[in-house]
């Protein structure tokens, strides 16, 4: 029918739009992160596809006997697939290949970190490719963290899972980051002193946020965090209580209530703002208020710190 007709032919004049716009996509993915073999799949389909959409585009721009030039672009673009099909099952496009070597070249070139380099799927997804490239990894010796790197890489080989793999590597850091921690953590009041150990049951992933916060710089050149002793939940179990205030971005900070017994964190409750009725984020300055004493800790339905507008106190 001319309805059908008019239609299909509008619709073939759009497909090069929406064929760039998933070009453009995958493009972003692979600037961002790299490639890898889902990457290298979605790239080649993409490129078909937009093959796909200039070819009608093409097709169409002449009325006469349109449809039987999209017969034919889809006869010889169905040729090009299998020759790709082919390709995909030799050297010639092995994605393994071009993933691991761009991964690596990535880390190289100082784009990515030790954390974001894919050391599982270089050892148990990417076959020859992979196992080729962790060989790289292994004579990359003059690189600044070349010895955290070699001894990932002898953990990742040993591991039978991605979950063996990472609790094996956070066991083995887990004191170098409670340590460095408890030497970065600043204390109000002062005078309470903070050891590895102080930090050392704390579940992994609190502890890496807290020393990413620390690690980085207040505005006058000081640790990215503060520990604020107080007896918020008069009610619990602990010997001491403190929040801790920690950056989370360069422009915001959060908060997290800690409960100590015998020295040792051993509770991490999550911290509201009872007065404006929401999770609190907090910003650099207020940090530095903090380190400055300008604080309180008095009651609002129980103890809570009090620190410029905002009142931090323990979550129900």
């Amino acid at each position: 029918p001319p309805g059908l007709r008019v239609a299909t032919r509008i619709l073939a004049g759009l497909l090069p739009l929406l064929t760039a716009l998933v070009v453009w996509s995958v493009f972003l993915r692979v600037r961002q992160y790299g490639w890898t073999p889902d990457r290298v799949l979605a790239a080649l389909v993409a490129v078909f596809l937009l093959i796909y959409g200039l070819s009608y585009l093409a097709a169409i721009i002449r009325r006469h006997n349109w449809t039987g030039r999209i017969r034919r672009v889809n006869v010889l673009i169905a040729m090009l697939l299998v020759l790709a099909a082919i390709a995909w099952m030799t050297p010639l496009l092995n994605a393994n290949r071009i993933s691991a070597n761009n991964q690596i070249d990535r880390f190289q070139t100082g784009k990515i970190t030790l954390d974001q380099v894919p050391l599982w799927q270089l050892a148990h997804d990417w076959g020859k490719a992979g196992k080729a490239g962790l060989d790289r990894l292994r004579n990359m010796t003059d690189h600044a963290d070349y010895a955290e790197l070699s001894a990932r890489i002898d953990e990742v080989m040993a591991s039978s899972s991605t979950y063996d793999f990472t609790r094996t590597r956070e066991t083995r850091i887990v004191p170098d980051y409670a340590a460095e921690l408890a030497r970065l953590v600043q204390v109000r009041p002062e005078g309470t002193p903070l050891t590895a150990e102080t930090f050392a049951d704390l579940p992994f992933y609190r502890m890496n946020a807290y020393l990413d916060g620390c690690r980085m710089s207040l505005p006058d050149g000081s640790p990215g965090c503060v520990l604020i002793h107080g007896a918020f939940l008069p009610a619990a179990k602990a010997e001491a209580q403190g929040i801790l205030l920690y950056l989370d971005t360069e422009t915001s900070a959060r908060a997290s209530l800690l409960l100590f017994r015998d020295g040792v964190a051993v509770d991490v409750r999550e911290v509201f703002d009872p007065k404006a009725d929401l999770w609190p984020v907090l910003s650099p300055d207020d940090l530095v208020r903090a380190l400055g004493g300008e604080y309180t800790v008095r009651p609002t339905g129980s103890n809570a710190l009090h620190l410029g507008d905002m009142v931090l106190a323990p979550a129900n």
